[in-house]
């Protein structure tokens, strides 16, 4: 059975954020590549996505660890509607939720 995969809006602006740095300290053609990367990657989640783990981090939340990339995603997986929800997408040396 296939899922729908949506993002929330703080995925959204996770990947707002994660593409403007690219931008900013290298340059257009790589934000461009690194954003096809995490967005193509969640996209696959369409078909298998407990090819994740739960999460130790965010209550009833798994983890996706983005191939290639330093990032991973933070997803929820509702079964009776097949949703996949993107919740947040980090890059892994940062802490994430912040402790304060």
């Amino acid at each position: 059975m296939m899922y729908q995969v949506l993002y929330s809006i703080e995925a959204n602006n996770d990947l707002a954020d994660i593409y403007n740095y690219y931008l900013q300290e290298v340059n257009e053609n790589l934000a461009d590549k690194i954003l096809e990367q995490i967005v193509e990657s969640l996209a696959k989640l369409d078909f298998s996505p407990y090819r994740t783990v739960a999460s130790h981090k965010i209550a009833k939340a798994r983890e996706f660890k983005i191939p290639n990339l330093s990032y991973r995603a933070f997803i929820v997986i509702d079964e009776q509607t097949k949703i996949v929800k993107i919740l947040h997408i980090v890059h892994t040396s940062r802490m994430f939720p912040n402790s304060d």
